[in-house]
């Protein structure tokens, strides 16, 4: 029996936090086509799109900045057999000092990610973050990562 995209999408959740899992177990989700839209946040003021390469290579760099990463799913919705909506509330902790953020703030954002999926495998990702400014005690707008590492 094939696995539900619910737990494909919950599987990848768990592996794109997790140090101990790497790039090439998290490409075998990955459809050879994958991309991954990310809407305006804090983090990204004007978004992104990555391809599963940039999806893959970003991993390190994240992983990095970012440690004691965790998604709690809150709930999918199955819009058919090839598209699910997935809520769920994101939280990290700096791993080192990101612009105005000192290493060890802890912070948390609620997600809106939408998934299509293409022969078992997650094809696109589009996702909505709202990162809650009071878990990092921030006024502004954005966070500048000015100072982010160029790879891990």
């Amino acid at each position: 029996m094939p696995e539900s995209t619910a737990a494909l999408v919950e599987r990848y959740l768990a592996a794109i936090v997790d140090p101990a899992v790497t790039a090439e177990a998290v490409g075998a989700l990955l459809h050879p086509e994958m991309l991954f839209v990310e809407r305006p946040n804090m983090f990204s003021p004007s978004g992104s799109q990555r391809d599963r390469a940039a999806v893959l290579d970003s991993l390190g760099r994240g992983r990095a900045m970012i440690g004691n990463q965790r998604f709690e799913v809150r709930d999918h919705y199955a819009v058919d057999d090839s598209r699910l909506v997935t809520r769920a509330q994101w939280s990290g902790e700096c791993a080192i000092d990101l612009g105005p953020l000192p290493a060890g703030t802890r912070f948390r954002a609620d997600s809106a990610m939408f998934f299509e999926f293409r022969d078992g495998l997650i094809y696109r990702q589009e996702n909505f973050d709202c990162l809650d400014r009071k878990s990092t005690r921030l006024n502004s707008s954005h966070i500048p990562l000015s100072r982010m590492p160029s790879s891990a």
